[in-house]
Parts: structure tokens; sequence; C-alpha cells
């Protein structure tokens, strides 16, 4: 994958992993535990997403 489009990649990853966090964070202050477990699941994957692709690993 070509330098540029990589960097979209990981832009467009951590826009989501932004997004998901605030998400979170949300749920929980609201008491929302299990909803907010299970936003953290998809936190964690979109982290291993970002650290692929970083490597150059991506999908």
């Amino acid at each position: 994958m070509p330098q540029n489009e990589r960097t979209d990649q990981i832009a467009d990853l951590e826009a989501e992993f932004y997004s998901l966090s605030d998400h979170h964070r949300d749920l929980f202050a609201n008491g929302r535990f299990d909803a907010a477990r299970e936003i953290s699941r998809e936190i964690w994957q979109v982290e291993e997403e970002i650290r692929q692709a970083r490597l150059g690993h991506g999908h």
C-alpha cells in the first residue's frame, strides 16, 4: 500500500478510535456498563488495526 493511502487509512482508523472512545465514555458515565464493555472490544480491535496499518500490514 502506498504511503499516502496508509496515512489516510491510519487517519480514518484514528478517527474511528476517538469516536468509539467518546461513545464508551458516555455509556460508562451513564451507567451502561455492559454496552461500554462491548464498545471496549471494538476499541481494542481498532487499536490493533492501527498498529497493523502503522507496520504496513493494513487491510
